[in-house]
C-alpha cells in the first residue's frame, strides 16, 4: 500500500474555527479569496519588501458597498417622470433589501409623501445567520481555499481525494464518494466567496443598524 503523503506543516483543521457572524465571516472569505488569487501571492512578495512578514496576515480589503437603497431625485439616466425613485442594489440579501427598504421609504416620504397609502408586503427571509455559516464550516471550505491555494504553488500533484483526507473527509468512503464529497465542498467555498458582495452589503447595514440603536439610545 502507497504512503499516504502527510500534510504541509503549517496546515492544521484546528486553526479554523465556526465565524458566527456575518462580518467575521467577509473578513475570513476575503483573506481566503486573496490567497487563491494568484495575482495576489506575487502582488505580496513585492509589498514583502516594504511592509515584511505582517504583510502575510494582510489582504485586500473589500470597498465599503453603497447604501442598498438609495433616493435618486436627479438622474441622467432615468426620464423626469420617473423622479424622484428608489434604487436598490440586488447584491445585498432580501431580507436586508426589504429592511433598508422601508427604511429608506419611510424617509424619502417625508420629501414626497405619496397620495394613497397600502400595507405592505409580507417580509422575506433571506439573511446570512447560523445555518448557512455553519453549512460553510461543515464544508470546511476555509482550511479547503487554504489548500488549494497552497496547491497551486507545488510541484508534486496533490490529489482532490488527498486534500479531502487532510481536511478529514471519511477516508473508509470508496474513490467516487470521496471524489464527489470535495466536489460538494468546492462548490460550497465557490458559493460562499460569490457571496462576499452580499455578505459585505449586509455588514454595512447591521452596522447601521447598530449606530442608529446608539443613537436613539443617547437621546434616550
Amino acid at each position: 500500500m502507497k504512503a499516504r503523503p502527510p500534510p504541509p506543516d503549517w496546515f492544521s483543521l484546528k486553526n479554523y474555527a465556526l465565524h458566527e457572524d456575518a462580518r467575521s465571516w467577509r473578513d475570513a472569505l476575503l483573506r481566503a479569496n486573496a490567497r487563491l488569487d494568484p495575482n495576489w501571492h506575487d502582488k505580496k512578495e513585492e509589498w514583502r519588501r516594504i511592509i515584511g512578514p505582517e504583510i502575510d496576515n494582510m489582504y485586500p480589503a473589500y470597498p465599503h458597498p453603497p447604501p442598498v437603497v438609495q433616493l435618486i431625485e436627479e438622474s441622467r439616466t432615468l426620464h423626469p417622470i420617473e423622479l424622484p425613485a428608489l434604487l436598490i442594489s440586488l447584491n445585498a440579501p432580501d431580507d436586508v433589501i426589504q429592511e433598508q427598504f422601508e427604511a429608506a421609504l419611510r424617509a424619502a416620504r417625508e420629501q414626497h409623501p405619496s397620495h394613497v397609502r397600502k400595507p405592505g408586503p409580507k417580509a422575506l427571509n433571506a439573511r446570512f445567520g447560523e445555518q448557512q455559516f455553519y453549512t460553510w464550516w461543515r464544508y470546511k471550505i476555509l482550511p479547503l481555499a487554504d489548500l488549494l491555494a497552497w496547491r497551486t504553488r507545488q510541484k508534486d500533484k496533490i490529489s482532490d481525494v488527498q486534500l479531502g483526507l487532510w481536511l478529514g473527509f471519511d477516508e473508509n468512503r470508496t474513490a467516487k464518494e470521496k471524489s464527489k464529497e470535495i466536489e460538494l465542498a468546492k462548490k460550497a467555498l465557490q458559493g460562499a466567496l460569490d457571496s462576499i458582495p452580499a455578505l459585505a452589503a449586509q455588514v454595512a447595514s447591521e452596522a447601521q443598524a447598530d449606530a442608529i440603536g446608539l443613537k436613539a439610545k443617547g437621546k434616550a
